[in-house]
């Protein structure tokens, strides 16, 4: 049987699927965002993950990327993953795209990532009919970690929040105002900076006051994504990533709020996007 190889790589992460002769391995990377790294670090990064499990020839890798609509930021990818891997049959394209095949398949749909980043599309079963987002945590990604980090921290430096959470903020991240701004304004690590306090809104996702941060985020989503799709009501509101995830109590209440029916929330999309695959090989 056929060596296929399927990636979904986000701002953070780079979740792998191998799978031969009906047995599958998991790995985990970093992630490949075109805009942050180069070709050397890739090629390196694959190495030292994949050598020791002796994977290097493919019949078949689907690599889904943020940020790997364009042709640049293909070649790059392409360049480094070739320096390792052989390659016979190769397909690199952006993780909207796949993450629409992981929950939609061959049906449409409106569908979301809520993770570091965010965007969303609507999705006709084959190919994206509109995309919206994708600017990155300083114009943009409503709904995602980072945003949800800057509304946060927002609120902190300008002590908005109660006392009691504001303590607990600055023990639990052993964190001071400067030092806060000094990893906001610092090159290539805000967005991380910003998605990695997600941790203290979930954990006190039951006060009023993380709630209404929670629910502006998912309400943002929504205004600025989703209500300028095309015939959008007429869809069921589909999400992958970690943010709709954990938080998808508060992501359903927003689409709610706009009489919006949701359908598949998930937080990795890598299994079903092997399955999508398979079905169509």
């Amino acid at each position: 049987m056929s060596k296929i190889l399927i990636a979904d790589s986000g701002a953070t992460k780079t979740d792998w699927l191998f799978c031969h002769n009906g047995e599958k391995k998991y790995v985990n990377t970093p992630g490949f965002n075109p805009y942050f790294v180069n070709v050397s670090d890739i090629t390196k990064i694959i190495k030292d993950a994949f050598a020791p499990l002796n994977i290097k020839e493919i019949d078949q890798l689907f690599f889904y990327g943020a940020d790997c609509d364009g042709e640049l930021s293909q070649q790059k990818i392409s360049q480094g993953l070739k320096n390792y891997f052989s390659i016979n049959d190769f397909h690199i394209e952006g993780d909207l795209l796949g993450s629409a095949r992981a929950l939609c398949g061959d049906k449409s749909g409106v569908c979301c990532i809520l993770g570091t980043g965010s965007n969303a599309c609507l999705y006709d079963g084959e190919k994206i009919i509109k995309s919206v987002g994708g600017l990155g945590y300083i114009l943009g990604d409503e709904g995602s970690g980072a945003y949800l980090g800057r509304l946060l921290v927002r609120r902190v430096l300008n002590r908005r929040l109660s006392d009691n959470l504001l303590d607990k903020f600055f023990k639990e991240y052993s964190l001071t105002p400067a030092l806060i701004l000094d990893q906001v304004y610092s090159p290539n690590r805000s967005s991380h900076f910003l998605s990695s306090l997600t941790h203290f809104l979930k954990e006190n996702s039951n006060d009023s006051e993380i709630k209404e941060i929670i629910q502006q985020n998912f309400d943002d989503f929504i205004k600025e994504h989703i209500l300028i799709l095309p015939n959008y009501k007429q869809h069921k509101i589909n999400s992958v990533g970690s943010i709709g995830f954990y938080f998808k109590d508060f992501f359903i209440q927003s689409c709610k709020n706009k009489g919006l029916e949701v359908g598949e929330i998930i937080e990795k999309p890598i299994d079903l996007l092997y399955q999508f695959h398979v079905n169509n090989s």
